[in-house]
């Protein structure tokens, strides 16, 4: 592991905190403003973009140190936390990337709700998606 990999595990884990205190203290719609133009999933479909070299890697490794830093956090962190906390760490280094909702119906609940991040086709978190999530909707 290089010296940079911890300080990303780092900031994962204070963004992380952050969102997940966002998520419990600011209501939805107040936090949903904050994070770009919501479309519909048939609008979004359009909307695809292959990032440059530098970004994909930048994706990956946010997505790492994301994931890395919520099993290690003594929180329940849900996928919305998690997604949250890697497109905002996406935003700081100048990465687009796309916020995804998705639902699925359970023969013993209402529904099953999941967030995913995605940077232009690169998988930063919430992957694999089940098969049974269908996409309502993206934040881009």
């Amino acid at each position: 592991m290089t010296w940079t990999r911890p300080l990303l595990v780092a900031e994962a884990a204070l963004t992380l905190v952050a969102m997940q205190a966002a998520l419990n203290l600011v209501p939805f719609p107040r936090l949903a403003r904050r994070w770009g133009r919501f479309v519909t999933a048939d609008e979004g479909r359009a909307l695809r973009a292959t990032p440059a070299t530098r970004e994909a890697a930048l994706a990956a490794e946010v997505g790492w140190a994301v994931g890395r830093a919520a099993r290690h956090l003594p929180l329940r962190l849900l996928c919305l936390s998690q997604a949250l906390a890697a497109r905002r760490m996406l935003e700081r280094r100048r990465v687009a990337s796309v916020l995804h909702f998705g639902v699925a119906h359970r023969p013993l609940r209402p529904f099953d709700a999941h967030a995913w991040v995605n940077a232009g086709g690169v998988k930063v978190i919430g992957y694999p998606v089940a098969a049974a999530c269908v996409e309502i909707g993206r934040f881009v």
